[in-house]
Formats: structure tokens, C-alpha cells, sequence
């Protein structure tokens, strides 16, 4: 218990740390450590190989649908395709969503507002987190 007290202090600080960084967040000039090109089909078929999180929930998935009284191949392939057609759907969702923010936010103005908006909900988090500690 004294060291989950201690996990949730430091991460509601480190989430306080995030959101000061979001306030100050005052123009896009800010992007010195950003790429200059986006990353490609290559490095993020990489990437999602390498999540480990999501291999993680991958194998619980499979672990918790799986009848083992049923015949499995059948189960497998449904399964396979249900994950699959999840993942895209969900990808394709995130990208546009993101594509849309990226329009909205790509003003000064709308820069700044980020920042407000992800400073409150940063600070959210860690009001919460220390509420439940």
C-alpha cells in the first residue's frame, strides 16, 4: 500500500509537471524536436509491432473468447477477423480525428488553446489521482 501511495503521488506530479508544460505551450515555433516528415508505412508497421500493449491485449482477447469445448479453428478465424477489422476501423478513426484537430489547432490561436485544454485535463488527472490516494 506505501508503494502504490507513492506511485500515484509521483505520477500526479509528473501529470502536474505535463500540464505547467502545456500552459507555457505558447506558439507552434515550439516544434525544434519535431521530425521533419512524418513517419512512413515502414516505420509504423515497426511501431505497431513492437507495442507491446497491444500484443498484451491481443493475447487476452484470444485467451478470453476461446471456447475450448468449441472446434478452435473456426473460433480463430472469427476472432482474427473481428481484431482485424477493429484495428482498422479504430485506425482509421484516430487518423481522421486527427487530421481534423491538426486543422483546427494549427493557428497561434488554436495552439494556445490546446495547450489550455490539455493543461485542464492533465491537472484533472492528477486532482483526481491524489483524491483517490
Amino acid at each position: 500500500p506505501a508503494l502504490l501511495k507513492a506511485f500515484q503521488y509521483a505520477g500526479a506530479a509528473y501529470l502536474v509537471y505535463l500540464a505547467v508544460h502545456f500552459f507555457r505551450m505558447a506558439s507552434l515555433d515550439d516544434t525544434a524536436d519535431a521530425p521533419d516528415q512524418p513517419l512512413g508505412i515502414k516505420e509504423g508497421a515497426i511501431l505497431t509491432a513492437l507495442n507491446f500493449k497491444g500484443m498484451v491485449a491481443q493475447a487476452m482477447m484470444f485467451s478470453l473468447f476461446l471456447d475450448p469445448a468449441q472446434p478452435r479453428l473456426p473460433q480463430l478465424v472469427g476472432l482474427t477477423v473481428f481484431l482485424t477489422t477493429l484495428a482498422a476501423s479504430s485506425g482509421a478513426v484516430w487518423m481522421l480525428a486527427g487530421g481534423l484537430l491538426g486543422q483546427l489547432w494549427r493557428s497561434e490561436q488554436g495552439a494556445r488553446w490546446q495547450g489550455r485544454i490539455f493543461g485542464v485535463l492533465l491537472l484533472a488527472v492528477a486532482v483526481w489521482m491524489l483524491w483517490k490516494a
